[in-house]
C-alpha cells in the first residue's frame, strides 16, 4: 500500500472518479445489452395474432420509451429525469400484466417469461445504476467540490505569497 501512499491527493481523486466513471460505464452498458435482448425478443411476438401483435407492440413502445428515458437520465443525472424513467416502467409493467393476459399461446406464454427476467435484470441493473451515480454525486458535492475550494484557495495563497516575495 506505500504505492498508494505515493501518489498525491489530486491523483487519488482523479482515480476514484474515473474508477466510478468506469463501473457506472460497466453497468449502463450491461443494462443497455440487457435492454437490447428484451427488445429482440418482442419481434417474435408480433407475427401471428392481432390481440398478440397489439399487446407486443405496446410493450415495445413502452420498453423504447423507458429506453429514451434512460439515456437522458444518464446524461443529464438527475431526480426529474429518474422519476421519468420511473414513470415509464410503470407504463411498460402495466403493458406487461395486459399482455399477462391476452396471450395464451404456450410459445408466446414462454417468451413473455423470457421478456419478463430481462426486463427484471434490467430493472435491477438500472437501480444500481442509479445508485452509483448517487453516489458519485453524493462524493462530488461532500468530498470533491469542498475540497477543490480549499485547495484553490491555498494556490490564491501562496500565490499571493509568491508575489509580495517578487518571486512572479
Amino acid at each position: 500500500m506505500s504505492f498508494l501512499k505515493n501518489l498525491s491527493i489530486g491523483t487519488k481523486i482523479i482515480a476514484g472518479y474515473a474508477l466510478t466513471l468506469v463501473m457506472l460505464a460497466a453497468v449502463g452498458g450491461l443494462a443497455y445489452f440487457q435492454l437490447g435482448a428484451v427488445l429482440g425478443k418482442f419481434t417474435n411476438l408480433t407475427q401471428n395474432l392481432s390481440v398478440d401483435r397489439g399487446a407486443a407492440t405496446d410493450l415495445q413502445a413502452d420498453i423504447l420509451t423507458v429506453r429514451l428515458a434512460v439515456n437522458r437520465y444518464l446524461r443529464l443525472e438527475d431526480e426529474a429525469s429518474l422519476a421519468v424513467v420511473d414513470a415509464d416502467w410503470q407504463k411498460f409493467e402495466a403493458a406487461m400484466a395486459v399482455a399477462d393476459k391476452e396471450i395464451v399461446a404456450a410459445e408466446r406464454v414462454a417468451l413473455l417469461k423470457q421478456i419478463r427476467t430481462g426486463a427484471d435484470a434490467y430493472d435491477t441493473a438500472l437501480r444500481e445504476l442509479a445508485g452509483l451515480v448517487k453516489d458519485r454525486q453524493t462524493t462530488r458535492a461532500n468530498v470533491l467540490d469542498p475540497n477543490a475550494t480549499a485547495a484553490q484557495d491555498e494556490l490564491n495563497a501562496l500565490l499571493d505569497t509568491e508575489r509580495a516575495a517578487g518571486n512572479v
